[in-house]
């Protein structure tokens, strides 16, 4: 048996030439994309000297050049030419527009814009992303029609990203505003509302948590979703079978398809049938880019079947993805599309290997059918990680080794829960199906809450080593697909020993950097904290104002440090985004426990209830510390000195090797806490002079240091006085650092 998957399939060959083209055109930058009109071109060119080939081989060079240089043009006249509309327009323009959506939780707001002209031409259907304050649009609501004088610009950070939401341009300034109609939308079909009331219905006809679950896998209404339930499948790596995909719409199609076997339908009105259910499922949800892309997919399968009595899957999903890369090029940077595609591709292959060969005994026992389905759902979740696993890598920089498993072990329980779902919401007056679908549903949600306990289950992947090992992978992998390979074993074993390395490389390599005993100070723009890491187990101190925006920041730092968990996270403070700043903490990152202080006003108290009441939400452990408590961090202990309740003033100290390191905020030198402050500077060896606080005056800094040896200061509020360096030679004194390693 050889692979050879284009073996016979030379639309499959033709179009994945073209698709490769089309990619590798619209992500590489200028210099590279000569390459592949010249690549075409002499390919096509040097087909006329080749005298010893097949004349089908030869016109298949010919027109696999040609689709190549065709993508390329298609590529530069659909991305250079035509979609960015800020090259056309130099200066200011006069624009007419409708108000698409209003992102409020951005920092500035998100405004989505939809053009009827631009300069009074016709430029319709652009979108455009303003970049905006709440005051210059207060009046303007979604659906608004405005008109604006402003500037079209380019893209300033995450070009992909924007491309991928269709945004042709971004405004970052305008100079004139003015609100023509409140509504201008015409858009009749909005099925979003009936998704609601459904989702609504089977919640009360089951329980929260099940109900959000079901709502999640058949209508994509992840807005009931328990948060724990959903951050579990996003620890295990298993997020994607929330995420209406093709494996929804296959597992429900095949329902719908053995169904009418059963009533005795023949293949051909089986066929017809999905096609409709396939359309009517599509509508259902909005049209959802990942169900059109499958829902495309399996319609081409049918009316192929219908056409010819054939029907190839492997064409179909090639073609699929054609279909939509032409309507909408834009698909082409979302990153969903191709995790979709390539994951659906390896499956198909697996199942075209599994069925090579077979011989169609209908004497085989039932028991045996049941093993080897069994082993054909582990080894589609081999398949499918298999080929998706480079852009997994490139892309989030993350592996979750436990997904392996735990995707084959729930996936047939997910498939019994979605088929007894879709029957319970068509019947849920007439079959008593509500405690069946929530004993499925404790099951699945229990699984992947054992399995999210575990630690080390995510582990980074941004190693050059694990990324060389991929590489090699995915080339092993997609030759093996492709190539006709003679030791077919000895490549397997190969690749299942270069996977087990990989996944071994990156548990071990995150592992190490865990172990490393460091602690460092970090402050930036409403971003400071300090990081601790000693035997084995690491915090963060964050000394910021608490926020979503402050966490973020610190969870992004982790990133960049290779650590996908953090054993201690702790504020210092409150704010009245506390608690919002936990929620953002716990669904972004595995935290063990999360420490807080005790509340002291009433306003602190209210927000400690709310606090209590994430920590059942998310299972996670908050610990409440007093001002004289001790918080040990691995071998380093962290001393909460003082804290106003005006969340002026801070002050703590960590030991760490016999040293004392102190921090404390500009608000600390004042008359009622000096004293304070004094006692601290008297006995630290590190002294950090922090931005926490409003910092409304600018502090001279004439304090006896001695016994410092190094002092850090990351605000303007502090002025060092002459006779602190000059009475202190050794001193070393680092101002305004954006990331310090105190122990090194």
């Amino acid at each position: 048996f050889t692979m050879n998957i284009f073996d016979k399939r030379p639309l499959s060959l033709i179009l994945c030439i073209m698709l490769g083209g089309f990619v590798f055109f619209s992500f590489t930058i200028p210099a590279y994309k000569i390459a592949i009109p010249v690549i075409a071109i002499a390919i096509f060119v040097l087909s006329f000297f080749i005298l010893n080939k097949e004349k089908s081989k030869i016109i298949l060079m010919r027109l696999g050049a040609l689709v190549l240089l065709l993508a390329s043009i298609f590529s530069y006249l659909y991305f250079d030419v035509y979609f960015p509309i800020y090259k056309r327009y130099d200066e200011e323009a006069e624009i007419i527009a409708t108000v698409e959506d209003i992102n409020t939780t951005t920092v500035p707001i998100e405004v989505t814009l939809v053009t009827t002209s631009v300069n009074s031409n016709d430029e319709v259907g652009f979108k455009i992303l303003l970049y905006t304050d709440v005051d210059t649009i207060k009046n303007v609501s979604q659906g608004a029609e405005i008109r604006i004088i402003a500037k079209l610009e380019g893209y300033e950070f995450s070009e992909s990203y924007l491309k991928s939401l269709e945004i042709s341009a971004t405004i970052t300034h305008v100079s004139e505003i003015e609100l023509i109609s409140v509504n201008n939308f015409n858009n009749t079909y909005n099925p979003q509302k009936y998704r609601n009331e459904l989702a609504k219905e089977i919640i009360i006809n089951t329980d929260a948590k099940t109900g959000g679950l079901l709502s999640a896998l058949l209508l994509g209404e992840g807005d009931y979703l328990n948060a724990q339930t959903s951050l579990d499948f996003k620890r295990t790596g298993t997020s994607h079978i929330l995420a209406l995909s093709g494996m929804h719409l296959a597992i429900l199609t095949l329902t719908i398809s053995k169904l009418f076997s059963l009533l005795r339908f023949n293949k051909k009105s089986r066929k017809i049938i999905e096609i409709i259910f396939v359309i009517l499922y599509m509508t259902l949800t909005g049209f959802s880019p990942s169900i059109v892309r499958s829902g495309l997919m399996l319609i081409i399968s049918a009316l192929l079947f219908l056409l010819s009595q054939k029907s190839d899957s492997i064409s179909s999903l090639f073609i699929a993805v054609t279909l939509i890369c032409i309507f909408d090029p834009c698909t082409v940077f979302d990153i969903s599309l191709w995790l979709s595609m390539l994951a659906t591709f390896g499956i198909l292959i697996l199942s075209e290997f599994n069925n090579q060969g077979r011989t169609g005994d209908s004497t085989e026992s039932k028991l045996k059918k049941s093993c080897r389905n069994i082993i054909f759902i582990f080894l589609a979740s081999i398949f499918a990680m298999s080929t998706t696993i480079l852009l997994t890598v490139t892309s989030f920089e993350t592996l979750t080794p436990l997904g392996l498993l735990i995707t084959p072990l729930i996936s047939p329980v997910i498939s019994l829960f979605m088929n007894i779902g879709l029957i319970f919401i068509v019947f849920t007056n007439i079959l008593p199906l509500g405690p069946i679908i929530q004993f499925l549903g404790e099951i699945i949600c229990d699984i992947i809450g054992y399995a999210s306990s575990f630690n080390g289950i995510f582990t980074s992947a941004d190693f050059l080593i694990v990324k060389i090992i991929v590489i090699a992978f995915t080339i092993l992998t997609f030759s093996f697909f492709i190539f006709k390979i003679k030791r077919k074993k000895t490549v397997i074993l190969i690749m299942c020993a270069l996977l087990t390395v990989n996944y071994a490389t990156a548990i071990i390599s995150t592992a190490q950097i865990k172990k490393a005993t460091a602690l460092e100070y970090s402050a930036s723009d409403k971003h400071e904290y300090v990081y601790i890491s000693s035997e084995s187990e690491n915090a963060i101190i964050d000394a910021c104002s608490p926020s979503a925006y402050s966490v973020v920041n610190s969870i992004g730092e982790l990133r960049n440090k290779k650590l996908t968990e953090i054993d201690n996270y702790v504020f210092t403070t409150y704010s009245q985004n506390l608690s919002e700043a936990i929620e953002c903490l716990v669904s972004n990152i595995h935290a063990e426990v999360i420490h807080v202080p005790l509340p002291s006003t009433n306003s602190e108290r209210d927000l400690y209830n709310e606090i209590s009441e994430l920590s059942s939400k998310y299972r996670v452990t908050i610990n409440y510390y007093d001002i004289s408590e001790m918080i040990f961090l691995g071998d380093m202990t962290y001393f909460p000195i003082y804290r106003s309740t005006d969340d002026e003033k801070l002050a703590f100290t960590v030991k760490a090797n016999d040293e004392f390191y102190s921090y404390l905020s500009a608000g600390m030198f004042e008359t009622n806490t000096k004293a304070v402050a004094f006692s601290l500077i008297e006995g630290c060896n590190t002294l950090i002079l922090g931005s926490h606080g409003s910092n409304k005056y600018v502090h001279e800094f004439k304090y006896n240091l001695e016994g410092v040896s190094r002092l850090v200061i990351s605000t303007e509020c502090f002025k060092i006085a002459s006779n602190v360096t000059e009475t202190n030679i050794s001193l070393k004194i680092y101002s305004d650092p954006a990331s310090l390693a105190l122990i090194r």
